[in-house]
């Protein structure tokens, strides 16, 4: 739970939680976001796919029917800024 509670500085020197952020914007956007460091953005995106999997692994238990997992998004989006993933197996 250690990175539920982590915060990160933007550029402009203001703290955000990750959380909200990894909530809030779609993968690819916080790729894409230019006020994010590349450890940020690798920070956010951890903590998405730590829900993703999380929700994956809910779906496969028959607790589904809520938000969709956004697990390949966040593949995808770690790929297009050269971060590997958590590597975790279903």
């Amino acid at each position: 739970m250690g990175m539920l509670n982590k915060r990160i500085a933007s550029s402009s020197g203001r703290t955000r939680n990750v959380r909200p952020l990894a909530g809030s914007m779609r993968p690819m956007d916080v790729a894409r976001d230019e006020h994010l460091s590349h450890l940020q953005k690798k920070k956010v995106l951890d903590e998405m796919e730590i829900i993703a999997w999380s929700l994956q692994r809910a779906d496969d238990e028959g607790m589904g029917g809520g938000e969709p997992d956004r697990l390949e998004d966040v593949v995808e989006a770690k790929e297009a800024i050269h971060i590997g993933t958590l590597g975790r197996t279903q």
